[in-house]
């Protein structure tokens, strides 16, 4: 009869035994899992090149001054030198744009770098003596906006606002010409300056 007790009593225990074990095993598979599922992403860094507020319009530039007449002396008083010349002035840029960007540029200051604008001259001098004479001078002047583009480093898709890489462009836009028409003297001295805006 004690035998028989306990063989009962050991069958209990080791059925207690391994209902235990599997209790244990599935606590940790189940804090396996939890601890899998919020393990922190690792961080996402791209860069992305972005533009920041341009300044539009806020000087004006002058090109290069090139002499594009010079008249004959005066034979007689009161003579009087005509002038007419036509004058091509494209818009263009000076420092340099992203690859890939030069049509956005173009849309944000609205114009087409490399299309001339072409302004005519036509001008009478004022009477002269006899021996003096006129050059002409031509200053070609630019609306000028200024462009700045910069590479940003982001982390997980937020703007870092750290700075990788830039370029600046200046656009000029083509606005006029500004004449000089200066007047010699028969001894090639300067008399005085003539100012013309086309």
């Amino acid at each position: 009869m004690n035998k028989k007790i306990y063989t009962k009593i050991a069958q209990v225990a080791l059925i207690f035994t391994m209902l235990f074990t599997m209790s244990s095993q599935a606590f940790a598979d189940s804090n396996i899992s939890t601890n899998d599922a919020i393990a922190p992403m690792s961080d996402v860094y791209t860069y992305k090149w972005v533009f920041k507020n341009p300044q539009l319009n806020y000087t004006q530039v002058d090109g290069k001054t090139i002499n594009f007449y010079i008249g004959k002396p005066s034979q007689r008083d009161g003579e009087i030198d005509s002038i007419s010349h036509s004058f091509s002035y494209a818009h263009e840029f000076t420092g340099s744009i992203t690859a890939g960007y030069k049509k956005t540029v173009e849309g944000m200051v609205g114009y087409t770098f490399g299309t001339e604008k072409t302004y005519q001259a036509v001008k009478q001098s004022a009477p002269l003596k006899v021996g003096e004479y006129v050059k002409g001078y031509a200053t070609p002047y630019y609306s000028q906006s200024k462009i700045v583009h910069e590479q940003h480093k982001f982390l997980n898709g937020i703007d870092t606002k750290v700075v990788t890489a830039s370029n600046i462009c200046y656009p000029k836009q083509s606005k006029g010409v500004s004449l000089e028409l200066k007047y010699f003297k028969k001894s090639g001295t300067l008399k005085y300056t003539q100012v013309v805006e086309l």
